[in-house]
Protein backbone atom coordinates (compact mmCIF):
# COMPACT_ATOMS: atom_id res chain seq x y z
CA UNK A 1 0.00 0.00 0.00
CA UNK A 2 3.06 2.31 0.52
CA UNK A 3 4.77 2.18 -2.45
CA UNK A 4 0.94 2.72 -3.93
CA UNK A 5 0.67 5.95 -3.05
CA UNK A 6 4.35 6.51 -3.47
CA UNK A 7 3.49 5.95 -7.39
CA UNK A 8 0.55 7.97 -7.16
CA UNK A 9 2.42 10.75 -5.92
CA UNK A 10 4.94 10.61 -8.19
CA UNK A 11 2.97 10.13 -11.38
CA UNK A 12 1.16 13.67 -9.81
CA UNK A 13 3.84 15.05 -9.55
CA UNK A 14 4.89 14.30 -13.02
CA UNK A 15 1.51 15.04 -14.29
CA UNK A 16 1.47 18.52 -12.67
CA UNK A 17 5.09 19.41 -14.17
CA UNK A 18 3.52 18.35 -17.43
CA UNK A 19 0.59 20.56 -16.88
CA UNK A 20 2.61 23.69 -15.84
CA UNK A 21 4.72 22.85 -19.01
CA UNK A 22 2.08 22.47 -20.70
CA UNK A 23 0.51 25.88 -19.83
CA UNK A 24 4.10 27.92 -20.33
CA UNK A 25 4.31 26.51 -24.12
CA UNK A 26 0.93 27.67 -24.64
CA UNK A 27 1.10 31.03 -23.38
CA UNK A 28 4.11 30.95 -25.47
CA UNK A 29 2.54 30.33 -28.39
CA UNK A 30 -0.57 32.37 -27.63
CA UNK A 31 2.39 35.12 -27.01
CA UNK A 32 3.62 34.62 -30.34
CA UNK A 33 0.20 34.26 -32.49
CA UNK A 34 -0.57 37.47 -30.82
CA UNK A 35 2.45 39.12 -31.70
CA UNK A 36 2.40 38.17 -35.37
CA UNK A 37 -1.63 38.67 -35.59
CA UNK A 38 -0.99 42.66 -34.34
CA UNK A 39 2.58 43.05 -36.19
CA UNK A 40 2.53 44.95 -39.48
CA UNK A 41 1.94 42.14 -41.42
CA UNK A 42 -0.81 40.20 -39.07
CA UNK A 43 -3.41 38.84 -39.55
CA UNK A 44 -5.37 41.63 -37.86
CA UNK A 45 -3.79 44.30 -39.62
CA UNK A 46 -4.28 42.75 -42.82
CA UNK A 47 -7.98 42.44 -41.93
CA UNK A 48 -8.24 46.19 -40.84
CA UNK A 49 -6.25 47.29 -44.23
CA UNK A 50 -8.91 45.42 -46.59
CA UNK A 51 -11.78 46.67 -44.65
CA UNK A 52 -10.23 50.13 -45.75
CA UNK A 53 -9.60 48.75 -48.87
CA UNK A 54 -13.14 48.04 -49.10
CA UNK A 55 -15.11 51.03 -47.72
CA UNK A 56 -12.87 53.19 -49.84
CA UNK A 57 -14.00 51.04 -52.65
CA UNK A 58 -17.38 51.20 -51.97
CA UNK A 59 -17.58 54.98 -50.98
CA UNK A 60 -15.75 55.43 -54.70
CA UNK A 61 -18.59 53.28 -56.50
CA UNK A 62 -20.90 55.19 -54.25
CA UNK A 63 -19.97 58.64 -56.12
CA UNK A 64 -19.46 57.40 -59.70
CA UNK A 65 -22.88 55.46 -59.75
CA UNK A 66 -24.41 59.42 -58.39
CA UNK A 67 -22.50 61.43 -60.84
CA UNK A 68 -24.13 59.07 -63.56
CA UNK A 69 -27.66 58.63 -61.92
CA UNK A 70 -27.59 62.28 -61.62
CA UNK A 71 -26.00 63.85 -64.52
CA UNK A 72 -28.89 66.20 -65.32
CA UNK A 73 -28.51 67.91 -62.31
CA UNK A 74 -26.49 71.32 -62.77
CA UNK A 75 -24.54 71.55 -59.21
CA UNK A 76 -21.81 68.63 -58.27
CA UNK A 77 -22.98 69.25 -54.61
CA UNK A 78 -26.69 67.65 -55.75
CA UNK A 79 -25.55 64.78 -57.49
CA UNK A 80 -23.45 64.40 -54.36
CA UNK A 81 -26.25 64.86 -51.95
CA UNK A 82 -28.25 61.66 -53.12
CA UNK A 83 -25.49 59.16 -51.85
CA UNK A 84 -26.87 58.30 -48.65
CA UNK A 85 -25.09 58.73 -45.40
CA UNK A 86 -22.83 60.85 -46.65
CA UNK A 87 -21.27 64.45 -45.29
CA UNK A 88 -20.72 67.28 -48.11
CA UNK A 89 -18.26 69.91 -47.68
CA UNK A 90 -16.32 72.12 -50.13
CA UNK A 91 -13.03 72.36 -50.31
CA UNK A 92 -11.04 74.68 -49.30
CA UNK A 93 -9.27 76.64 -52.00
CA UNK A 94 -11.57 74.98 -55.04
CA UNK A 95 -14.90 76.17 -56.50
CA UNK A 96 -15.13 72.73 -58.39
CA UNK A 97 -14.13 70.02 -55.41
CA UNK A 98 -15.78 68.79 -52.60
CA UNK A 99 -14.23 66.28 -49.83
CA UNK A 100 -17.56 63.50 -49.46
CA UNK A 101 -17.31 61.32 -45.59
CA UNK A 102 -18.68 58.86 -45.16
CA UNK A 103 -18.25 56.47 -41.85
CA UNK A 104 -14.50 56.05 -42.07
CA UNK A 105 -13.79 56.85 -45.69
CA UNK A 106 -13.44 60.38 -47.40
CA UNK A 107 -12.77 60.89 -50.84
CA UNK A 108 -12.17 64.33 -53.12
CA UNK A 109 -14.69 64.50 -55.73
CA UNK A 110 -14.16 66.99 -58.56
CA UNK A 111 -16.98 68.86 -60.92
CA UNK A 112 -14.73 66.98 -64.14
CA UNK A 113 -15.59 63.56 -62.19
CA UNK A 114 -11.83 63.08 -60.63
CA UNK A 115 -12.30 61.05 -58.16
CA UNK A 116 -9.24 60.97 -55.43
CA UNK A 117 -9.30 59.00 -52.11
CA UNK A 118 -9.12 60.92 -48.90
CA UNK A 119 -8.60 64.62 -48.34
CA UNK A 120 -6.89 67.39 -50.33
CA UNK A 121 -4.98 70.25 -49.35
CA UNK A 122 -5.24 73.04 -51.73
CA UNK A 123 -2.02 75.15 -52.35
CA UNK A 124 -2.48 79.25 -52.56
CA UNK A 125 0.85 79.98 -53.90
CA UNK A 126 4.16 80.91 -53.00
CA UNK A 127 3.61 82.59 -49.87
CA UNK A 128 1.26 79.34 -48.70
CA UNK A 129 4.17 77.85 -46.38
CA UNK A 130 3.97 76.31 -43.21
CA UNK A 131 6.65 74.11 -41.60
CA UNK A 132 5.47 70.40 -41.20
CA UNK A 133 5.60 67.95 -38.57
CA UNK A 134 9.16 66.70 -37.87
CA UNK A 135 9.22 63.28 -35.39
CA UNK A 136 12.21 61.82 -33.92
CA UNK A 137 11.80 58.35 -34.61
CA UNK A 138 14.07 55.45 -33.79
CA UNK A 139 16.76 58.32 -34.03
CA UNK A 140 15.10 59.39 -37.71
CA UNK A 141 13.72 62.47 -38.10
CA UNK A 142 10.99 61.91 -40.59
CA UNK A 143 8.66 64.22 -41.92
CA UNK A 144 4.92 64.56 -42.21
CA UNK A 145 3.47 66.58 -44.71
CA UNK A 146 -0.13 67.65 -44.39
CA UNK A 147 -0.99 70.25 -46.55
CA UNK A 148 0.16 71.56 -49.87
CA UNK A 149 1.81 74.85 -47.76
CA UNK A 150 3.77 72.24 -45.90
CA UNK A 151 4.85 70.60 -49.37
CA UNK A 152 6.03 74.19 -50.75
CA UNK A 153 8.21 74.40 -46.91
CA UNK A 154 9.73 71.04 -47.82
CA UNK A 155 10.43 72.44 -51.41
CA UNK A 156 12.06 75.61 -50.19
CA UNK A 157 13.93 74.21 -47.05
CA UNK A 158 15.72 71.57 -49.60
CA UNK A 159 16.23 74.02 -51.98
CA UNK A 160 18.21 76.53 -49.26
CA UNK A 161 20.62 73.88 -49.22
CA UNK A 162 18.89 71.67 -46.38
CA UNK A 163 18.55 75.10 -44.14
CA UNK A 164 16.44 77.47 -42.85
CA UNK A 165 18.39 80.53 -44.59
CA UNK A 166 19.28 81.00 -47.92
CA UNK A 167 18.68 82.27 -51.46
CA UNK A 168 15.00 80.39 -52.23
CA UNK A 169 13.23 81.93 -49.00
CA UNK A 170 15.54 83.53 -46.67
CA UNK A 171 12.36 83.92 -44.16
CA UNK A 172 11.79 79.83 -43.49
CA UNK A 173 12.55 80.26 -39.80
CA UNK A 174 9.79 82.40 -39.41
CA UNK A 175 7.17 79.75 -40.41
CA UNK A 176 8.72 77.27 -37.27
CA UNK A 177 6.71 77.21 -34.05
CA UNK A 178 9.45 77.07 -31.00
CA UNK A 179 12.71 76.07 -31.52
CA UNK A 180 14.10 75.16 -34.52
CA UNK A 181 16.43 72.39 -33.33
CA UNK A 182 14.68 69.18 -34.93
CA UNK A 183 14.03 70.73 -38.25
CA UNK A 184 16.61 68.71 -40.37
CA UNK A 185 16.63 66.61 -43.23
CA UNK A 186 18.95 63.25 -43.49
CA UNK A 187 19.25 60.70 -46.19
CA UNK A 188 17.74 58.08 -43.47
CA UNK A 189 14.27 59.99 -43.02
CA UNK A 190 11.20 59.45 -44.62
CA UNK A 191 8.80 62.03 -45.89
CA UNK A 192 5.46 60.86 -45.62
CA UNK A 193 2.95 62.60 -47.82
CA UNK A 194 -0.59 62.38 -45.57
CA UNK A 195 -2.99 64.21 -47.57
CA UNK A 196 -3.55 64.46 -51.53
CA UNK A 197 -2.09 67.44 -53.07
CA UNK A 198 -3.61 69.99 -55.35
CA UNK A 199 -0.95 72.62 -56.27
CA UNK A 200 -4.20 74.51 -58.50
CA UNK A 201 -2.70 74.64 -62.16
CA UNK A 202 -5.30 73.85 -64.81
CA UNK A 203 -5.34 74.36 -68.85
CA UNK A 204 -7.70 77.23 -69.66
CA UNK A 205 -7.79 78.98 -73.17
CA UNK A 206 -4.87 79.29 -75.80
CA UNK A 207 -3.79 78.13 -78.84
CA UNK A 208 -1.24 76.05 -78.01
CA UNK A 209 -0.51 73.66 -75.17
CA UNK A 210 1.48 75.69 -73.73
CA UNK A 211 -0.41 79.04 -73.47
CA UNK A 212 -3.55 76.99 -71.68
CA UNK A 213 -0.98 76.70 -69.09
CA UNK A 214 0.96 79.82 -68.98
CA UNK A 215 -1.27 81.52 -66.50
CA UNK A 216 -0.95 79.11 -63.62
CA UNK A 217 1.19 79.43 -60.68
CA UNK A 218 4.35 77.65 -61.45
CA UNK A 219 5.82 74.81 -58.93
CA UNK A 220 9.79 75.11 -58.66
CA UNK A 221 10.72 71.88 -58.11
CA UNK A 222 12.53 69.95 -55.29
CA UNK A 223 16.21 69.67 -54.96
CA UNK A 224 17.34 72.79 -56.87
CA UNK A 225 21.04 71.25 -57.22
CA UNK A 226 22.70 67.86 -56.69
CA UNK A 227 24.30 68.71 -54.22
CA UNK A 228 21.47 69.39 -51.74
CA UNK A 229 20.48 65.87 -52.26
CA UNK A 230 23.13 63.41 -52.43
CA UNK A 231 23.38 61.96 -49.01
CA UNK A 232 21.05 64.09 -47.74
CA UNK A 233 17.74 64.27 -48.82
CA UNK A 234 15.50 61.02 -47.39
CA UNK A 235 13.27 58.71 -48.75
CA UNK A 236 9.82 60.35 -50.47
CA UNK A 237 6.62 57.86 -49.44
CA UNK A 238 3.56 58.92 -51.23
CA UNK A 239 1.38 56.62 -48.99
CA UNK A 240 -0.42 56.12 -51.90
CA UNK A 241 -1.66 60.06 -52.39
CA UNK A 242 -2.19 61.91 -55.75
CA UNK A 243 -0.88 65.07 -56.32
CA UNK A 244 -2.34 67.19 -58.82
CA UNK A 245 -2.36 70.21 -61.02
CA UNK A 246 1.52 70.72 -61.01
CA UNK A 247 2.58 73.50 -63.61
CA UNK A 248 6.50 74.08 -64.21
CA UNK A 249 7.55 75.46 -67.42
CA UNK A 250 11.52 75.65 -67.32
CA UNK A 251 12.40 75.52 -71.41
CA UNK A 252 15.87 76.52 -70.69
CA UNK A 253 16.82 74.51 -67.67
CA UNK A 254 18.11 70.76 -67.22
CA UNK A 255 16.89 67.94 -64.78
CA UNK A 256 13.54 69.10 -64.17
CA UNK A 257 10.96 67.22 -63.16
CA UNK A 258 7.11 67.76 -62.09
CA UNK A 259 7.76 67.27 -57.94
CA UNK A 260 11.55 67.30 -58.18
CA UNK A 261 14.54 68.30 -60.16
CA UNK A 262 17.30 65.76 -58.60
CA UNK A 263 15.68 63.53 -55.77
CA UNK A 264 16.83 59.70 -53.87
CA UNK A 265 14.10 57.36 -53.46
CA UNK A 266 10.19 57.92 -54.28
CA UNK A 267 7.65 55.79 -53.26
CA UNK A 268 3.65 54.96 -53.75
CA UNK A 269 3.62 58.48 -55.67
CA UNK A 270 0.94 59.52 -58.46
CA UNK A 271 1.69 62.71 -60.57
CA UNK A 272 -2.24 63.87 -62.04
CA UNK A 273 -3.44 66.29 -64.69
CA UNK A 274 -0.37 68.33 -65.12
CA UNK A 275 2.40 70.27 -67.20
CA UNK A 276 5.83 69.52 -67.09
CA UNK A 277 8.33 71.38 -69.72
CA UNK A 278 12.06 71.91 -69.58
CA UNK A 279 15.01 70.94 -71.83
CA UNK A 280 17.43 67.70 -71.03
CA UNK A 281 16.10 64.91 -68.99
CA UNK A 282 12.79 66.08 -67.99
CA UNK A 283 10.14 63.52 -66.07
CA UNK A 284 6.80 63.87 -64.97
CA UNK A 285 7.73 62.88 -61.39
CA UNK A 286 11.86 63.79 -61.01
CA UNK A 287 14.28 64.74 -63.63
CA UNK A 288 16.99 62.70 -62.51
CA UNK A 289 17.55 60.54 -59.37
CA UNK A 290 20.65 60.09 -57.31
CA UNK A 291 20.08 56.24 -55.88
CA UNK A 292 17.87 54.28 -54.26
CA UNK A 293 14.60 53.15 -55.85
CA UNK A 294 11.54 54.48 -58.03
CA UNK A 295 8.57 52.40 -56.81
CA UNK A 296 5.42 52.50 -57.47
CA UNK A 297 4.94 55.65 -58.71
CA UNK A 298 2.51 56.79 -61.33
CA UNK A 299 1.61 59.68 -64.16
CA UNK A 300 -1.59 59.58 -64.68
CA UNK A 301 -3.15 62.69 -67.55
CA UNK A 302 0.03 64.73 -67.68
CA UNK A 303 1.76 66.22 -70.43
CA UNK A 304 5.88 66.16 -70.50
CA UNK A 305 7.54 68.34 -72.53
CA UNK A 306 11.46 67.39 -73.41
CA UNK A 307 12.92 70.16 -75.87
CA UNK A 308 16.71 68.40 -75.55
CA UNK A 309 17.38 64.62 -74.61
CA UNK A 310 16.18 62.15 -72.04
CA UNK A 311 12.30 62.75 -71.54
CA UNK A 312 9.99 60.41 -69.35
CA UNK A 313 6.82 60.13 -67.62
CA UNK A 314 8.15 58.99 -64.40
CA UNK A 315 12.21 60.17 -64.78
CA UNK A 316 14.32 61.27 -67.19
CA UNK A 317 17.67 60.42 -65.93
CA UNK A 318 18.07 57.60 -63.28
CA UNK A 319 20.71 55.85 -61.25
CA UNK A 320 17.91 54.11 -59.10
CA UNK A 321 16.51 50.80 -59.91
CA UNK A 322 12.48 51.13 -61.40
CA UNK A 323 10.15 48.96 -60.23
CA UNK A 324 5.92 48.79 -60.68
CA UNK A 325 5.46 52.07 -62.17
CA UNK A 326 3.43 53.47 -65.06
CA UNK A 327 2.67 56.22 -67.54
CA UNK A 328 -1.20 57.36 -69.12
CA UNK A 329 0.56 60.79 -69.86
CA UNK A 330 1.38 62.31 -73.00
CA UNK A 331 5.44 62.60 -73.28
CA UNK A 332 6.84 64.51 -76.53
CA UNK A 333 10.70 64.18 -76.20
CA UNK A 334 13.40 63.30 -78.45
CA UNK A 335 14.85 60.24 -76.90
CA UNK A 336 14.14 56.95 -76.87
CA UNK A 337 14.10 54.17 -73.45
CA UNK A 338 17.99 53.44 -73.35
CA UNK A 339 21.27 52.77 -70.85
CA UNK A 340 24.43 54.98 -70.74
CA UNK A 341 27.23 54.44 -68.71
CA UNK A 342 25.07 52.01 -66.41
CA UNK A 343 22.65 55.12 -65.74
CA UNK A 344 19.10 54.62 -66.92
CA UNK A 345 16.85 56.84 -68.95
CA UNK A 346 13.34 56.05 -70.10
CA UNK A 347 10.38 57.60 -71.96
CA UNK A 348 7.68 55.64 -69.54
Amino acid sequence: MKNYFKRAIKQKGITLIALVITVIVLLILSGTAISISTSEDGIFTKTDKSNVKWNNGTLKEDISLAMIMYHDETGLKEKLGHIDGAEIEKVQGRDDAYLITKGNSKATVYADGDILIGETSVWGGNSDIKCPTIVIENGKHNWYINSAAELKFLADFINNGNSLTGTANENLANYVTGSTENIVMKPEATIFLMKNIDLGARPGEGATEEEKWENNTQWTPIGAQASYVTNKLGTFDGNNYTIKGVYVNQSTSNYIGGLFKYSNSIKNLTIKDSYVKGNNAVGGIVGTTAGGIIENCHNNNSTVIGLGRMTGGIVAYSQSSIEKCTNSGNINGNSRMGRRNGRIYTQI
